[in-house]
């Protein structure tokens, strides 16, 4: 076990409540160090945090820590609202909440978690995705033992209502399974990116799974935009499928993984956005149009 390696990663985790980005980084390479532990020793690790740290990474490495941690939910009700520090530190016991086997689904700080914690801006996509993982567990055939009560998800869903687009695509699938109509996606518009390809998924899961079928005409886009690129998203789909009926035999065919790239215009609008704020604009395009020469031929490479 690489233990000092394991300990400075700690270290430098506990110091980047301002750091998403950062955090992210050191929480996926933590993972890689623990990887292999089964039965990791925590007892070298005395305080509660950088042992939720650890669980947070790996599903080997496991412990029980739901009794702490539901002290610090109910002490950090108030303060949760002001301090960067807890709401970080509520983003790693978020982390671990996700992480958890099924079976160890905790339904006491379930509910604090949705009474107290999903308004906060900074915490509430992490919530949807610990409330998605057992709300939706039955449509992937996991057997909870036990499970979320339905009224924790109609009041979640009650308490979730937000302009926040990421929000709301992680809500739309929990609503195929209440029914729930408090979500519309009138205003978002659609566009060649990751965002919209997700959203697009989760449009489809809430299609299949909701019951009645005018649900469906209360949360759909009504403008063209939508439909266009729902035809993108569908033709896409039936693109990829790897078998194909040749009279009594199935043939493989070769997948183009060049067509599961998702087109993201994000590039265009920062260099924009770059040249606008260079001062030399001219030596700004000269590097530019060096970079194009270069693909160029690099695409000529690629044809022959």
């Amino acid at each position: 076990m690489e233990s000092k390696k394991i300990n400075k990663t700690i270290k430098l985790l506990k110091k980047c409540y301002n750091q998403p980005i950062i955090f992210q980084i050191l929480h996926n390479h933590l993972s890689f160090l623990v990887q292999d532990e089964y039965k990791f020793p925590f007892h070298l690790y005395p305080d509660m945090f950088s042992k939720i740290l650890i669980a947070s990474t790996s599903s080997q490495a496991y412990i029980n820590l739901d009794s702490k941690i539901l002290v610090f939910l109910k002490e950090c009700r108030e303060s949760a609202k002001y301090s960067l520090i807890i709401r970080y530190k509520m983003k790693i016991i978020l982390y671990y909440l996700i992480n958890q086997p099924y079976d160890m689904f905790n339904k006491f700080i379930c509910f604090e978690i949705i009474n107290n914690y999903c308004k906060v801006p900074e915490l509430e996509c992490l919530i949807a995705d610990y409330i998605r993982k057992y709300a939706l567990a039955n449509f992937f055939e996991v057997k909870l033992k036990k499970p979320m009560p339905a009224e924790y998800l109609d009041l979640y869903l009650r308490k979730s209502v937000s302009d926040n687009i990421n929000l709301r695509m992680k809500l739309l699938p929990l609503c195929a399974v209440h029914a729930h109509k408090g979500i519309s996606l009138n205003d978002f518009n659609f566009d060649y990116n990751v965002q919209s390809t997700v959203l697009l998924e989760a449009l489809t899961f809430y299609a299949k799974f909701t019951e009645k079928v005018l649900d469906i005409k209360h949360i759909l886009p009504s403008n063209d935009n939508f439909v266009l690129f729902f035809k993108i998203f569908l033709n896409r789909e039936r693109t990829q499928g790897r078998n194909a009926e040749n009279q009594n035999s199935t043939v493989f065919k070769e997948l183009d993984y060049r067509k599961l790239m998702i087109r993201d215009n994000l590039l265009f609008k920062s260099l924009k956005e770059e040249f606008l704020l260079t001062e030399d604009k001219k030596k700004y395009l000269c590097e530019l149009k060096k970079v194009v020469i270069e693909l160029e031929k690099t695409c000529k490479g690629f044809s022959t």
